[in-house]
């Protein structure tokens, strides 16, 4: 296990038995682990340097990060990361090592770029995913729309058959009608009165003094 310790530029690292590890991973800190042991069981830690080129690429790195006001999150702590994984790596090929080598900064670079990229394909495929939901939902709603559009105006259609049909005189008035109609019918009216002359079901003439009147066929 490795702690980057900022800004001192150094790796921590702890050699371990398995069951020292899980005592440490129960704990979930360092600190804690060793307040729960008595003395002679503390955990000892000791320093990995890290390459004089790795820590003056983190230096410059950090500057980077701190001009940038607001840049990618990501990238904030990138540096912390890859330190810890580079001690990780050499501690994997060699546990008593006090030294990172410039291969394992590498190494632990091409991981990170690796993450990085499996990162931005699954983000790039979770948003293609969220857009053809978003549109699923979408054409669903005007489908959703259509059907109410319909039975409105299937219900505007009865109402001025029973208008017609109960009317006293032969033809009524376009505004008699429309005062007949509630709001939302009201909206369907041209379309009701077209479909029901199409269908054969009434008839339109113009009055005499204009306006548009109609009748039962």
């Amino acid at each position: 296990m490795a702690a980057f310790l900022w800004p001192n530029i150094r790796c921590m690292a702890l050699t371990l038995a398995p069951e020292q590890m899980n005592r440490l991973y129960e704990c979930g800190s360092y600190a804690k682990a060793n307040d729960s042991t008595p003395d002679s069981s503390h955990l000892e830690k000791r320093p990995m340097r890290l390459p004089p080129i790795v820590i003056v690429e983190m230096r410059v790195d950090k500057i980077g990060v701190n001009r940038e006001h607001g840049g990618d999150p990501r990238r904030a702590h990138g540096m912390f990361l890859r330190a810890k994984l580079s001690a990780a790596f050499r501690l994997l090929e060699d546990p008593l090592s006090f030294e990172i080598m410039q291969e394992d900064w590498e190494l632990a670079g091409m991981m990170m770029r690796y993450s990085r990229r499996c990162y931005d394909e699954n983000l790039q495929e979770y948003r293609n995913e969220n857009l053809k939901r978003r549109a699923d939902y979408k054409e669903e709603d005007e489908l959703v729309r259509e059907q109410v559009d319909m039975r409105s105006q299937l219900a505007t259609e009865e109402r001025i058959m029973e208008v017609l049909s109960n009317s006293p005189k032969p033809s009524v008035s376009k505004g008699e009608l429309t005062r007949s109609l509630s709001k939302r019918q009201k909206a369907s009216l041209d379309a009701a009165l077209e479909n029901l002359m199409a269908s054969g079901k009434i008839k339109h003439r113009k009055g005499m003094k204009g306006g548009h009147w109609y009748s039962l066929a």
